[in-house]
């Protein structure tokens, strides 16, 4: 069984969601009538947030917990942001395990070794910073006043963003933040798991990362969110959620 905290909702396959970066497990529930309808919701707090929050792991040892949650039958694995670049770790890792794979807003990584440092020195400006102020909801105001974010408003969930701590999500910059995870772009044909990559159409570095994914990527379907941006999830539930439900519909026909 996995060390990290989570929550199982219903009963049916296996379908275990990831969050973002100073989300934790709650942030699934908008979208938890369209996942969670037949099946059995799994939803995790990943290291340095929620529960989770004193648990010290990167992203691969992250995505071998991930794996636990699997049993006996391989599950569905569903990320958004740091829980996609989690979640392509995992089905990279042990794609026998991985059922069908669901990507929003991800990237296989910074290809350019110079970017990818520049990225780790500013995880760890922002890291340095949390634990010197210990002001997470100054941190979280500044994160969610990104032009990436400006849209959310109250689904950005404030409230349960700030029951992180300023150590864990520290931990979460320095272990799994962009920068340290290495590029995978060049093994994303091996990968023979039938993927829905998503992204919303405003959040256009993310939306070309989520082009290129799908060009690449073996067995995979692609879908751009109109008018939202990189928590597409959170803006849109109903359209995200119809999207994936609409997919696994479709992809169980031909199982």
């Amino acid at each position: 069984m996995s060390s990290l905290a989570f929550d199982v909702h219903g009963s049916g396959p296996r379908l275990v969601a990831l969050h973002g970066f100073t989300q934790d497990a709650s942030h699934w529930d908008t979208l938890a009538p369209w996942l969670g309808k037949g099946r059995e919701l799994v939803t995790v707090d990943l290291p340095g947030h929620g529960r989770s929050s004193e648990v010290e792991l990167d992203l691969e040892g992250t995505a071998h917990e991930i794996l636990a949650l699997a049993g006996g039958e391989p599950i569905d694995l569903l990320g958004y942001s740091l829980g996609a670049r989690t979640a392509l770790v995992a089905a990279l890792a042990d794609p026998s395990r991985i059922r069908r794979l669901i990507l929003i807003s991800g990237t296989a990584g910074i290809e350019d070794p110079a970017e990818r440092s520049q990225r780790r020195s500013a995880d760890e400006a922002l890291a340095a910073e949390l634990e010197e102020t210990r002001d997470v909801e100054g941190f979280l105001r500044r994160w969610l006043s990104q032009p990436m974010f400006e849209r959310l408003g109250g689904a950005a969930h404030l409230d349960s963003r700030l029951a992180n701590s300023p150590e864990g999500l520290a931990r979460s910059l320095r272990l799994m933040g962009t920068g340290t995870m290495e590029p995978r772009w060049g093994v994303l044909g091996d990968l023979e798991v039938p993927t829905l990559v998503l992204a919303g159409t405003k959040d256009t570095k993310f939306a070309g990362l989520a082009q290129r994914l799908n060009a690449q990527l073996a067995a995979s379907a692609f879908s751009l969110i109109p008018g939202a941006n990189h928590a597409c999830h959170l803006e849109c539930p109903d359209r995200v959620g119809t999207t994936i439900a609409s997919w696994l519909a479709g992809t169980e026909l031909s199982d």
